[in-house]
């Protein structure tokens, strides 16, 4: 879809809301994909992402058939459900979803790709993307050896994992060339923890400074690679980005 026709939904979207035939099929689909996670793991963890697919399909008049997604930190299957990479699969999009776990690909909907996101490789691996998703890694998708990040953390432990985030961003962006759409998220509080009691109220007055800062340090870089906000996805720090 051309980033004209995208622009014009999202001022649609921001002016009248979301159209109620694009929450219909929003519904249809996490239902469906609801079904097909439960039927790869009952016990795995299901993240809310509701809001973000009424949007995504609202950008896109609820049509994502044969579109080429990437899922960044798409779910495992086991601890974490890939919901969002099942339901755009259900709707007929063509979604390879990666994730540092290996996992026999015949379970899912969606081609499943092992792979650690901090050890992408610089070549093109899969090809042009429209849709590249980068959801919820920073709560749990960073896997590294903290050392003394650990005890520095919330601070230099939180900034290593954004850093991180933005490099594998970037590095996606790069390889893939072409103008796509990115759903991107904002550091949230949660990734600034600590395991100290000490301090919490003056920790978490912190937390929420670092959090306005870091989230303005996201839409500078955006508009730095001269990229375009689209849409910021309500109750959420997910936002839609052209790049």
């Amino acid at each position: 879809m051309e980033i004209e026709t995208l622009r014009k939904n999202a001022r649609l979207i921001k002016e009248n809301g979301l159209d109620s035939r694009v929450l219909s099929i929003s519904q249809e689909a996490l239902k469906e994909g609801e079904k097909r996670v439960r039927n790869i793991s009952p016990a795995s963890i299901i993240f809310p992402c509701d809001n973000l697919l009424n949007h995504l399909l609202g950008l896109y008049s609820g049509h994502v058939e044969r579109l080429k997604i990437l899922d960044l930190g798409c779910g495992d299957g086991d601890f974490f459900a890939p919901i969002l990479a099942e339901s755009l699969s259900y709707l007929g999009a063509n979604v390879d979803g990666i994730d540092i776990e290996p996992r026999d690909k015949d379970r899912f909907g969606f081609n499943y790709i092992n792979f650690d996101l901090l050890h992408l490789p610089n070549s093109e691996c899969w090809g042009y993307h429209e849709i590249i998703i980068a959801k919820n890694i920073l709560a749990c998708g960073l896997k590294f050896d903290e050392g003394l990040f650990s005890i520095v953390r919330p601070f230099w432990g939180a900034l290593q994992e954004w850093e991180s985030y933005k490099g594998i961003v970037n590095k996606i962006r790069l390889n893939n060339k072409k103008e796509s759409l990115y759903v991107l998220e904002a550091p949230s509080d949660d990734i600034f923890k600590t395991e100290s009691n000490s301090s919490q109220e003056t920790l978490k007055k912190k937390n929420l400074e670092i959090s306005s800062v870091t989230k303005e340090i996201l839409l500078r870089d955006i508009k730095h690679t001269k990229g375009e906000t689209l849409l910021e996805i309500p109750g959420t720090n997910k936002y839609l980005f052209s790049l």
